[in-house]
């Protein structure tokens, strides 16, 4: 076919072209910019050392009598991975949650399993621990499909505060992090009568959430630890610590959609209660995302796209009209100790993740890849090729090649910035060592375990978008456009 003709057959051939490849840099350009911005706001607010006696590392409302202080209900939901095995560090990061600097607040550990591993670990911490409002719930009640949910709707009923802190059990935070958190989400530090807030409240906070890999520390602790079950902890440390940190918090601070991760959150239950109230056919409030498995993302959509009488209110005493802010992430990370987990585990946790929210956020889940270094520096190759954008010589792999090992050290900057763990008091006698320790990797052992996620994002990412199969917390699932079914029901 000649020129002419074929030009005559696709007369728009090149306007699609030229589109597509317009289409290509600007992506580029974009993703590069959102990450750039969240290493940004990691480097200078979330990772910023916390020096006691500055407002940045103090609360208002910590300092509060426990009559005048904000009531807090900690709900952590427990489901230990095998009938012998408990998370990691499990009771290490159970007792951060009872060692808070705060002056009123109720712990509520739920376990699903009346078999738990954990329990026996759960009733000694209780124990040592008389002073402390703790409450242990043992037995999940089933309400819908959603395990974590059946698991937790026994403590959101009995939750006696308003303030919920919901935190999963493998998550470490600092000492002063509840009181921070509260600080934000009810708009401190106050005026001097503490009834006015200062600052515009938030509907919703959440921390940033870091993988740490403690399979080093636990072969010292316990040398019959094997390294070679845990490629799959290097490969989550990595992707925890880079690609999604800096996309995570970009989007968290351009604010144009909710981007939640479920480790560390906390709201109101009056709200969640008033967007979702009971019914003939359901009790409301958690209740009501019980048919469904990313609650996380759920709850936090709620938030976001309604209003809540303490919108308006607050919109009458400020005169304004913006309401609560939405969501918040707060300056500072949480901390998820991890080891023993193997490449293939980490295959099958990434997968699930993307396909039990393949479609509550189809669009996200669709652009994912081009998020990332490898098809991300391909993708602005090509487009920058067409505009005859490159230097000299230059072909799309001499592009991807420069764009990939800038990609690389932008991420291990993020790495070193984020072990160096500044907002955590590793003064403090009861900081786990596996923090104490820092950071323990050299260059050539980070670039390894990160050539090794972003090389098996793509191929994880087929497998979460392609097939519907989901194993979680012990149960099957069937995830279709129609929605999730629990298998063999």
């Amino acid at each position: 076919m000649s020129g002419q003709e074929e030009g005559e057959a696709f007369p728009y051939a090149g306007l699609i072209a030229q589109a597509a490849a317009a289409v290509a840099v600007v992506w580029y350009i974009t993703i590069w910019l959102i990450g750039l911005l969240g290493h940004i706001q990691i480097r200078t607010k979330i990772i910023r050392e916390l020096i006691p006696g500055t407002p940045r590392a103090e609360t208002v409302s910590s300092t509060l009598t426990p009559l005048k202080a904000p009531g807090v209900t900690v709900i952590r939901p427990i489901k230990s991975p095998g009938r012998f095995q408990t998370e990691p560090h499990l009771i290490e990061c159970l007792l951060s949650s009872v060692r808070q600097r705060y002056p009123r607040f109720e712990l509520i550990l739920t376990v699903a399993d009346v078999d738990d591993p954990a329990i026996p670990g759960i009733r000694q911490l209780i124990r040592e621990n008389p002073d402390k409002d703790i409450s242990l719930i043992i037995g999940e009640e089933k309400i819908g499909i959603n395990p974590k949910i059946n698991n937790l709707i026994r403590g959101w009923r009995k939750a006696k505060y308003d303030i919920i802190w919901m935190i999963d059990c493998n998550v470490w935070v600092d000492h002063g992090a509840m009181g921070r958190a509260v600080d934000v989400l009810l708009g401190h530090p106050w005026d001097h009568d503490h009834k006015t807030p200062s600052r515009r409240p938030a509907k919703f906070v959440h921390h940033l959430p870091i993988c740490i890999n403690t399979t080093g520390t636990d072969e010292f602790l316990k040398p019959w630890t094997n390294r070679t079950d845990s490629f799959g902890c290097a490969l989550e440390e990595a992707f925890l610590s880079s690609s999604h940190a800096k996309f995570y918090t970009g989007i968290n601070t351009v604010a144009i959609a909710p981007c939640i991760l479920g480790k560390s959150n906390m709201f109101r239950k009056s709200h969640l209660m008033e967007l979702c109230p009971r019914t003939p056919y359901s009790e409301g409030g958690l209740a009501a995302f019980s048919a469904k498995l990313c609650e996380d993302h759920l709850i936090g959509e709620r938030l976001w796209m309604h209003s809540v009488k303490d919108d308006v209110k607050y919109n009458n005493e400020s005169g304004t009209n913006t309401g609560l802010i939405k969501h918040l992430l707060l300056n500072e990370p949480c901390f998820q100790p991890m080891s023993g987990m193997t490449v293939g585990d980490y295959w099958a946790r990434r997968s699930r993740w993307l396909k039990v929210r393949k479609f509550s956020t189809l669009a996200a889940s669709l652009v994912e890849p081009g998020t990332e270094s490898f098809l991300g520096s391909y993708i602005g190759g090509v487009g920058l090729k067409y505009f005859d954008l490159l230097p000299a010589g230059w072909t799309v792999w001499h592009f991807w090649l420069a764009s990939v090992a800038a990609w690389c050290l932008g991420d291990w900057l993020l790495y070193r910035d984020i072990h160096r763990y500044l907002t955590v008091d590793t003064a403090d006698p009861h900081c786990p060592v596996w923090l104490k320790m820092g950071r323990k990797r050299s260059f050539f052992t980070w670039f390894l375990q990160w050539f090794g996620r972003e090389a098996l994002a793509l191929p994880i990412w087929f497998n979460g978008m392609f097939r519907g199969g989901v194993t979680w917390r012990g149960h099957d699932f069937s995830v279709t456009v129609g929605g999730i079914r629990q298998a063999n029901q």
